[in-house]
């Protein structure tokens, strides 16, 4: 017996970092108790939470970044190993969504401190939240087919009681039909749980995997793929199980309707990736017209819906109900390559999601894996875009809780003007509205484009139309959405009634304490969109690229650049915020300020370059005025002789510049300065012929030009 349990028991002592696999439900719930054991000290609780859901991020970053260094990280509750315990269990995908989900909690819990009235942190607001973040982050980790029902009910028990937060009747109408069609599906998965144990005497996902081998054109596995298919499409809001969500998200606190709409149909999404797709690849293929289908109906409905309401927080569930189909198109995409084992597809999941994004320097949309078939495009894409969607719909709702506080209503025939009173508040809606619709520079765009164009190659034509209808349909409904609450003068005060949302009589909160988690999450929906690529140990990549090929260091150097003099410009942005004036001249006094910020930790974050930059460039528009005040001043002089003595001509320069854009700005400065003008450059881009209009010395103005302005280029963009 001895022997026996000694070889169902994992060996060996853990080491402190193997914790982080259950380090962030530890967080969550250990702040969750400590807040409920202080629910008589309310004022407490913000300055609590805050910082246990920093730890909370901070965990789940440290976790992503070990899974990235070592590979999928595994740790047995009870120290059994698989099949007999627990697993928690975690690989990049997981660890990518636990990431994000941390990040949007912490934006949430900061607009939450100010938002959420005195009242409701009193009966359980901050409690509840970290036990739902818990049940989330649960569900991402763990590799238990039961675990991961257990933690949708802990999720549904903490969003229940955040549902109902404030009693009214609207309320309880709305968690009345959000707890029932769930209370559904959490009992067709546990049907179909105790379906998959009486079928392979196992739900450790990793042994079913390797047995679901032995049971090909098995009608069982079709039955339980398909039960599993209907439970986590219910709750994720998909056609036609999709009616509950525009009737319920509507009701409860902006805040509280920003997570469940950024956080909560994105698990049922998760598991439904990790349940049909990696346990079950052979019945997936055969569901994917099926799936295509109720992608389609779900885009359509939510564009639809969003463009028929004249409510904001109505029209912007809609928009997750249209950003459920998006992902569901993604997998509906089957494979070409002949991967067919459950083992090649959870390494594919697995990659797919470390190289989701599309390489901005290469071609835009190429397959994410070399050699991979549409499978793993679509659900490349398909993850992205749940990333993306989670963090901008969080981002959304939180937004439109700020703009309708400062209307009064969320109805968008009572709002107004609110470009005028609040510019910051007006600009970041503009980013998260653009994001949302799928337009660059932003989040929204790159998984789209790979999703369209994975749809095309599959042989789904009409997916991709409908795909790109509804990008269009909701670019349409966004604009709406603009022009009315922000662009147009403000509507004459009316007395409203049933959809003003729910505001508290606490007021506004603080235009800084607003505006805080709305930069945090723009700067995300940004640097997706521009740099979508993962940024994880940037100065090694780059050596490794630079043994490879100068020219691709190059090409890291610049993108880091593009990333910090995005960061000047949010750094710029938070100032006018602080400083309560959206003018030109602040806005570049911002800008000052945020390059004089990086310049001061330039050693820690590795800024020296971008800063040095700027001073190099200011050089070169320095030395192009200098140069354009004295050739004028030459050009006048030979005109105004009374004999003029010149010898016009064409001379040929050979070029030390290489890229297009130094060519062009090169003989762009040329031709602006009085005197010379660019006539054409070679085919093979090594020779630039300059008209001069006094060419006496061709050797000297060949000079001018090497240690004038190609010197400052070089010196400026290198």
């Amino acid at each position: 017996m001895a022997t026996l349990k000694a070889e169902a028991m994992v060996q060996g002592a853990y080491q402190a970092s193997d914790y982080l696999v259950v380090a962030p439900v530890v967080v969550c719930l250990l702040f969750g108790a400590t807040l409920l054991m202080a629910r008589k000290r309310v004022d407490w609780h913000p300055w609590v939470a805050i910082p246990g859901f920093v730890l909370l991020f901070a965990a789940d970053v440290l976790l992503l970044l070990k899974v990235a260094a070592e590979g999928p990280q595994t740790m047995m509750m009870g120290s059994w190993i698989a099949p007999f315990g627990i697993a928690f269990t975690v690989d990049m995908l997981g660890a990518l969504f636990v990431t994000t989900a941390g990040f949007v909690a912490l934006a949430a819990s900061i607009y939450a401190t100010f938002s959420m009235s005195r009242t409701e942190r009193r009966y359980g607001f901050f409690p509840f939240l970290f036990l739902m973040i818990g049940g989330v982050s649960g569900a991402f980790l763990t590799g238990d087919v039961f675990n991961l029902y257990v933690w949708f009910e802990v999720l549904l028990i903490a969003s229940f009681g955040l549902l109902i937060l404030g009693s009214e009747h609207e309320q309880l109408d709305g968690a009345t039909k959000y707890c029932f069609l769930n209370l559904v599906a959490t009992t067709l998965f546990l049907i179909t749980t105790g379906y998959l144990y009486g079928l392979f005497g196992t739900l450790n996902m990793a042994d079913i995997a390797e047995k679901a081998g032995g049971f090909e054109n098995d009608g069982a596995l079709l039955t339980i793929a398909v039960l599993f298919l209907v439970a986590f499409s219910a709750k994720a809001a998909a056609f036609p199980l999709n009616f509950w969500l525009p009737a319920s998200y509507h009701t409860p606190r902006f805040v509280v309707s920003a997570l469940f709409a950024g956080l909560l149909t994105k698990v049922g999404v998760y598991a439904l990736i990790r349940l049909v797709l990696m346990l079950f690849p052979s019945q997936h293929a055969e569901l994917a017209t099926l799936i295509a289908w109720v992608a389609a109906l779900t885009m359509l409905v939510g564009a639809f819906g969003a463009l028929a309401q004249s409510d904001l927080r109505r029209l912007l569930n809609y928009f997750v109900v249209a950003g459920i189909g998006t992902i569901f198109a993604g997998l509906a995409l089957i494979g070409t390559d002949g991967a067919s084992g459950a083992g090649s597809l959870a390494g594919a999941a697995s990659a797919a999601t470390t190289e989701a994004a599309p390489n901005l320097a290469a071609e835009a949309a190429a397959p994410l894996l070399p050699g991979s078939g549409n499978m793993v495009v679509g659900l490349s894409g398909a993850v992205y875009y749940a990333l993306h969607s989670i963090v901008v719909m969080t981002a959304l709702y939180l937004a439109a809780g700020t703009a309708a506080r400062l209307s009064g209503s969320s109805s968008l025939r009572s709002m107004g003007g609110l470009w005028r009173r609040q510019p910051a508040l007006a600009a970041l809606m503009l980013i998260f509205l653009f994001a949302v619709s799928g337009l660059p520079p932003f989040s929204g765009f790159w998984p789209k484009v790979v999703l369209v164009r994975g749809a095309f190659q599959a042989g789904l034509p009409v997916l991709g139309a409908v795909i790109l209808l509804t990008g269009f349909l909701m670019t349409v409904a966004s604009a709406r959405v603009f022009a009315l609450a922000f662009w147009r003068n403000a509507p004459e005060p009316v007395p409203t009634g049933g959809e003003s949302g729910g505001f508290m009589a606490a007021g506004p909160p603080a235009p800084l304490i607003a505006m805080l988690p709305l930069i945090m999450l723009a700067l995300f929906v940004v640097w997706a969109g521009v740099l979508p690529q993962t940024l994880a140990e940037p100065h090694r990549a780059c050596r490794a690229r630079r043994r490879r090929s100068h020219r691709l260091c190059r090409l890291c150097l610049r993108r880091r650049i593009m990333i910090l003099f995005l960061i000047n410009i949010v750094l710029a942005l938070v100032w006018t915020v602080v400083s309560g004036s959206f003018t030109f001249l602040n806005l570049v006094f911002g800008f000052l300020l945020g390059a004089a910020s990086l310049y001061l930790i330039r050693r820690e974050i590795g800024t020296a370059g971008y800063v040095s930059r700027f001073f190099r460039i200011g050089a070169l528009f320095l030395l192009f005025i200098r140069e354009l005040l004295m050739s004028a001043w030459r050009v006048a002089v030979l005109v105004l002789k009374p004999k003029m003595d010149l010898k016009p001509g064409i001379f040929a320069y050979r070029l030390k510049v290489d890229r297009d854009f130094e060519i062009s700005l090169l003989a762009n400065l040329i031709t602006l300065t009085p005197g010379t003008l660019s006539v054409d450059v070679s085919e093979d881009r090594s020779t630039l012929y300059v008209h001069a209009i006094d060419c006496s010395d061709p050797e000297a103005s060949r000079a001018d030009i090497a240690n004038g302005f190609e010197r400052k280029i070089l010196e400026a963009f290198r």
